[in-house]
């Protein structure tokens, strides 16, 4: 009785987290004024206005500007043959130029340093051949979608979540950074806009820490202030741990998209930048294969690729517009198309960072075909992934050993262990105090399982660990149930 609670329990939270504002359009939502006045109350009452100042005179001029935006998005998605749906989301009253003042501010190049792009050479891809489809959401690497508000900070939200999954896949801990201290503190741009190299290179002299996401916790772990979406002196302490740094930077070959591919797989998320166009603006789901150029104004960060059932190649792409945007913060990007610089210029300037290992928590090194292989080693030569071989190969085992005090995970605004415990045997990264073993349970091949003592997540983490993972809660201490339910606690 108590699984098929929780399991109905964990239904209504999966759809809750799921679900977005839709405002549908009809035909007889256009006829009239009046009916296009009232589909514009029902617009406000879900996302309220995103420029209006409440004034009478406001809120007329942005219904004149809803009301064609409205008629736009209905006449096209009742078009055959698109891949893709607009719909009214929460930039429905604007214009495109108000929109792209907001909401964009990525600037291409190096702010006129034509030499510093050349001398940062692109790395040869080293992990073989990739994949036909790679989700790095999948594999523990991409922390949640974020919202940049109304302030042109895409340039930090793209980079910082490039760190964050070079960091989570160089050291097993998937941290939740700081783009507010990256906009405070890089000098790589404002809420005007501003450039990804820049502030690849202050994450490579200074580090990104932790974003406030929880209550600050005492000294010596160190939370920057949370996100504001707009610029503030600079509050960053260097000598406060943990902070996150690279070892350096690089761009993709330029054009080459199946290069892009290459890295994606090989690195991590790479930062690409696009052009947010009227379509983009207000996408809603499928396949994007929009009108948009070249003019590059949109830090976006890649995270994968895939394919459809009938064929057709994307990119999976993380936005910073929030979940409300797009498949839940998300758009999927036509790949592979004839013009070399990729959709609306995807291809065109991508950079992914690096880091090298020896790391405080290795991962598994793709080239292992050895299962009873631990972690660690010093070889610097490929990138290192909790995983093993893909395709049925023996799969690495993995070895973490207990957080120093300042690389505490339950304290750092990481995702919840259960998120990096999605199995079919795969081991992920998490806070463990104990080798993987194999368990015949999860996957049926006697996949390694990670064996957790010990965490400190929320307390339905566990409940929900007993109803679908029951194999692996068995190993769960009492001190780690009560150590988890402490701290999480203390953190509300």
């Amino acid at each position: 009785m108590r699984k098929s609670s929780l399991a109905v329990l964990l239904a209504v939270v999966v759809v809750a987290a799921t679900v977005q504002a839709d405002v549908p359009i009809t035909d007889k939502d256009l006829e009239t004024e009046e009916s296009m006045w009232s589909l514009y109350e029902r617009w406000r009452s879900v996302y309220s206005s995103s420029s209006s100042s409440g004034d009478l005179a406001e809120k007329v001029s942005r219904f004149e500007v809803f009301k064609k935006n409205a008629r736009y998005i209905h006449d096209f998605n009742k078009k055959e043959g698109n891949t893709y749906k607009l719909g009214l989301n929460k930039f429905a009253d604007l214009t495109l130029e108000e929109f792209t003042a907001k909401y964009t501010g990525a600037k291409p190049g190096t702010a006129g340093s034509s030499g510093a792009r050349a001398s940062i050479k692109p790395l040869e891809p080293v992990a073989g051949d990739a994949p036909p489809t790679w989700d790095w959401r999948e594999h523990g690497a991409v922390t949640r979608v974020k919202d940049q508000g109304q302030c042109g900070s895409c340039w930090a939200f793209s980079v910082v979540g490039a760190v964050e999954g070079n960091n989570a896949i160089m050291t097993g801990n998937l941290l939740t950074l700081s783009e507010q201290q990256v906009l405070d503190c890089s000098g790589a741009g404002d809420c005007n806009g501003g450039y990804t190299y820049y502030a690849f290179d202050y994450a490579v002299s200074n580090g990104i820490t932790l974003d406030q996401c929880y209550s600050p916790p005492p000294d010596p772990y160190f939370y920057y202030p949370k996100y504001e979406a707009a610029q503030d002196t600079c509050r960053f302490d260097p000598n406060k741990a943990p902070i996150v740094k690279i070892d350096s930077h690089s761009f993709v070959n330029p054009n080459d998209e199946e290069a892009l591919k290459q890295a994606v797989y090989s690195y991590g998320p790479v930062s690409v930048l696009i052009e947010a166009s009227n379509d983009f603006m207000y996408y809603q789901g499928g396949v994007f294969t929009g009108a948009c150029g070249t003019a590059l104004n949109h830090a976006v960060l890649l995270v994968g690729y895939g394919v459809t059932e009938d064929g057709t190649l994307y990119w999976i792409v993380k936005n910073s517009w929030s979940t409300e945007w797009g498949e839940n913060g998300y758009v999927r990007m036509i790949r592979n198309i004839p013009a070399p610089e990729g959709i609306c210029g995807i291809a065109m300037y991508p950079i992914y960072p690096t880091k090298s290992c020896p790391c405080p928590t290795a991962a598994a090194s793709r080239q292992s075909q050895n299962p009873a292989t631990t972690l660690g080693s010093s070889d610097t030569s490929t990138p290192r992934w909790w995983n093993g071989n893909l395709g049925g190969s023996p799969r690495a085992r993995l070895v973490l050993p207990p957080p120093a005090p300042e690389q505490g995970l339950e304290e750092a605004c990481g995702e919840d262990v259960g998120d990096r415990l999605r199995s079919r045997g795969e081991a992920r990264a998490m806070p463990v105090w104990e080798e993987v073993k194999p368990h015949a349970d999860m996957g049926g091949n006697g996949a390694p399982v990670a064996v957790l003592h010990e965490f400190a997540h929320c307390t339905f983490l566990p409940s929900l660990l007993n109803w679908a993972l029951p194999s692996v809660l068995s190993t769960l201490t009492e001190r780690g149930r009560e150590g988890g339910k402490k701290k999480c606690n203390a953190n509300k």
